[in-house]
C-alpha cells in the first residue's frame, strides 16, 4: 500500500479489497472489482483508468465515486472489465489514502 494520491480528487477514502477474475466463456472475460470505503454518502463508485504517468504491464485504475449529501463512511464496490486479449500482470487500483495491487498471472483459473 502506498501513501495518499493527490492526483485525483474523487478518488475514495481508501481501498479494502481487489480482485481479479476471470469467465470460464470463449473467449475469456477478465474483471477486476474493487471495494472500499468513502467519506460521504458515496454514489456511482466506478474504476477508471488512472491519469498517472504508466507502468510497463500494470493496470492503474483510480476507484472514484460522486460525492452524495451526507458525510458519513459508505462502503462502495466498482467493478472493471479488461477487454480483449491483454498484456497486464498486475492491477492497481488507488485511493485517497492508499492504494492496493494484485498480480494478474497468464492463464488466471476462472473464478
Amino acid at each position: 500500500m502506498s501513501k495518499k494520491n493527490d492526483h485525483n480528487p474523487k478518488l475514495i477514502l481508501n481501498v479494502t479489497d481487489v480482485e481479479v477474475a476471470q469467465t470460464r466463456s470463449i473467449p475469456p472475460r477478465s474483471f477486476v472489482i474493487a471495494s472500499g470505503e468513502a467519506r460521504t454518502n458515496a454514489t456511482s463508485p466506478r474504476l477508471v483508468r488512472c491519469a498517472l504517468p504508466s507502468i510497463p504491464e500494470t493496470l492503474q485504475l483510480d476507484l472514484e465515486a460522486d460525492d452524495g449529501p451526507l458525510p458519513v463512511i459508505t462502503k462502495v464496490t466498482a467493478a472493471y472489465e479488461i477487454e480483449g486479449p491483454h498484456a497486464f500482470r498486475q492491477v492497481t487500483v488507488h485511493a485517497e489514502t492508499n492504494s492496493m495491487s494484485r498480480e494478474v498471472p497468464p492463464g488466471e483459473k476462472a473464478k
